[in-house]
Parts: C-alpha cells; structure tokens; sequence
C-alpha cells in the first residue's frame, strides 16, 4: 500500500513535485483521490477490485490474496507506528497520536456531514462532544442573540419629537414636518395634542398592528410603545414620567415573573423615552406631578347636618 512519497516506485515521487518542492496533486481532496485512482488502477485490475484502495502483497501464499483492497483500522496503527506517531496516550511534548477515530471525528467537523450513520448520530456523538464545534456553537449563539437584542432595542427607540422641533413647527410646518418625517397635518395635529392615546401620539389610528387596516387600533396603550406609528412629544413627559414610576412601584407587590411578563419590557420603553430629557428636566416634571390618590382620597365622605 502506498502510504507515503518514499513508498511509491523510484522516481514518481519526484515527477510529482513542483520545481519549489511542493506537492500540487495534494492541494486539493480531488487531486489526493485522482493520485490514488492511479496509484491502484494495476492493482485493481489483478485483483478484479471495484474500491479506490487496492495494493500488491508479495508474502501471501494463495493468489486470490495478494491483491487486498480496502482498509482496515489496523492499517492505520501500522502507518502510525512505521511513522513515529503514537497509536496511545499522547507523550509530553510529542506528536499526537493517529487513531481512526480521530481521523473521523476530524473529518465529521470539517465536512458536518454524516458518515455511515444518521445526522442525529452525528449531532449528538460527533458534534457535541467536540470542543471545537462547542466553542464555535457559543460564538453563533452569541451572535445571534447580540443580533436580537439589537433589534429589540432598536424596535424600543420611539422617535422622539424634541422641543426644537415644536418650535420650528410653529413657524414653519412644512420644514420641520419634512424633518420629522411625517404629514404637516399630522405633525400639526400631534404639536396640538389632538392624536395623543395616553403616553405618546399615534400618527396613524387607522394602521394599527393588531387590527384590520382602515378599522380604528384598540390595541392597549402600553402597546402603543412598541408601534411603529408612535412619536414621542415634550408635553407627553409628565404622563411618560408618572407611568414609568407606577409601574416600577408596582414590582414589589406583584409575583415578579408576573411583573417581568407584563410591565418590565414597557419600564424600559418609557425609560428609554425619558432619558431624551436631562436630569433638571426629569426633576422638575416629576415636582409637578400630582400624588396618587390614597384609599382615604377615594373614600366618600359624608356630608355635615
């Protein structure tokens, strides 16, 4: 069997190489697989053989077995062992050991295709053991729930309308509208606070997500800060303020698994609408707020003789 240039016949090894020494037909599989097409083709011939791999063994005594074809594990063992390589335990600081299966766990990661057995064989025996594949798994996790926070949190950005921009909309509608992206009459509108819903304006009621087009949205008002119809305005803070703060009140008083489902994506939506304002501004709103009604606040009362 030909394992190695040293093995092939006196001269061929050399025809093989390039003038700088290197192997060209052992650039590529296809071009491994042709030289071994050819290296056995007599072998194939004597032996009737219908595999790739075919060779000549002098020693066998019946004819019928001096033309082996295929290979066997032990093959492998032998070429180890001919070439320095160990066949066991790796020694410190030597070569690593050569094993068939290592040859095809090997083969299995580069090509992540299955070899004699089911893909599921493959995923779970070969793939998930490989600590290569695993490090490389983690890396494509992680990208891709990178890639999903980044859309989650670009989708959470509302635009926000900002003072400037109300002003320039009072002196000039059609230039800051064309700035704002939007109809004059609807920036008009939305200026005047005529399309508010509770913590932003709507620009569109008519196209809303979770209703037919052309029917008005009745879609919560929480869900108004995950609508692509949403924009945020100076005068819709204090509301913006006062619903971030209940919610984010109502955390210790509720199961938090609850709590998590139902408000904590919305706090951090109102958070991110906020924070367009600086700390004075925040401050400010939240003085002039009025104080939730207590339980004594709601209680009738009764009307003196």
């Amino acid at each position: 069997m030909v394992t190695s240039l040293e093995d092939l016949p006196s001269g061929l090894g050399d025809l093989l190489k390039s003038p700088d020494g290197d192997l060209p037909l052992f650039r590529s599989p296809v071009g491994v697989y042709q030289l071994l097409l050819d290296l056995t083709a007599l072998s194939r011939r004597h032996g009737d053989h219908v595999l790739a791999l075919s060779g000549f063994n002098p020693r066998r005594t019946r004819p019928k077995d001096r033309w082996p074809q295929g290979v066997r594990a032990s093959y492998i063992g032998k070429w180890a062992v001919k070439h320095g390589f160990p066949t066991g335990e790796t020694v410190d600081g030597g070569p690593p050991p050569v094993e068939a299966r290592r040859i095809r766990q090997t083969g299995i990661e580069h090509s992540r295709r299955p070899v004699a057995q089911t893909r599921r064989s493959m995923n779970d025996y070969y793939l998930k053991r490989s600590p290569a594949v695993q490090r490389e798994s983690r890396t494509v996790v992680g990208d891709a729930l990178r890639a999903e926070v980044a859309k989650a949190r670009a989708r959470r950005q509302i635009p926000v309308i900002t003072a400037s921009l109300v002003d320039k909309a009072r002196r000039d509608l059609d230039a800051a509208a064309e700035e704002a992206g939007l109809p004059a009459d609807v920036l008009q509108q939305m200026v005047n606070g005529e399309l508010d819903t509770a913590a932003t304006a709507c620009s569109d009621h008519l196209a809303g997500p979770e209703t037919e087009p052309g029917q008005p949205c009745t879609a919560s008002f929480l869900a108004c800060l995950d609508c692509e119809n949403a924009r945020a305005l100076p005068h819709q803070l204090p509301v913006q303020v006062a619903l971030h703060d209940r919610l984010a009140a109502l955390r210790p008083h509720m199961d938090l698994a609850v709590w998590r489902v139902r408000f904590e994506r919305s706090l951090a939506q109102l958070a991110e609408l906020i924070g367009h304002y600086n700390a004075a501004d925040q401050e400010r709103t939240r003085s002039q707020l009025t104080p939730p009604a207590t339980a004594d606040d709601r209680r009738p009362r009764r009307r003196k003789a």
